[in-house]
């Protein structure tokens, strides 16, 4: 059963938060390698009776895990705990977490270290997202996933599980 969650009806506010969403991540990416050429991100995929959670941001074409980027000094993992919770209100404990891989890529012009992990719920967790950041959140199973556009670690994690 898939499930989803398209968050709190959208206010002015909102509209006007992803809009300037929309309009600043190009500029950023274009900046991005010059002003950070190596990137570092963490994501976690969050399984739950044999789906994946998966989110989609306001800015960006395709759908990935909840995570972001690790800021200095910040340990990977601790990253993506801390994403997912700012993402999708999903608060997991650091040790049931389990790193699947970690991956370099060549990623909109700069040079990304993404890891990925993952971890297996029993019950199906509360998803909330703020409808700006974030405008969708939904459990799927993998192969309903995989017929979205993913981030490329994110369909790599999900094709190592089918």
């Amino acid at each position: 059963m898939d499930t989803k969650n398209d968050g709190p009806k959208s206010t002015w506010a909102d509209c006007l938060i992803r809009t300037l969403f929309k309009v600043g991540h190009p500029v950023y990416r274009r900046l991005k390698p010059f002003l950070f050429p190596i990137t570092r991100g963490s994501c976690l995929a969050i399984w739950c009776q044999g789906q994946v959670l998966v989110i989609k941001n306001s800015y960006l074409p395709y759908y990935s895990f909840p995570g972001g980027g690790i800021a200095p000094g910040e340990q990977p993992l601790v990253a993506a705990v801390r994403e997912c919770f700012e993402e999708v209100g999903i608060r997991t404990a650091p040790e049931h977490v389990k790193l699947d891989f970690v991956e370099e890529l060549r990623w909109k012009n700069t040079l990304d270290t993404v890891w990925v992990y993952h971890v297996r719920l029993e019950k199906w967790p509360d998803v909330r997202i703020d409808n700006r950041e974030v405008i969708s959140a939904s459990f799927m199973d993998p192969s309903t996933a995989l017929r979205h556009r993913l981030f490329p670690p994110v369909r790599k994690h999900i094709e190592r599980r089918v």
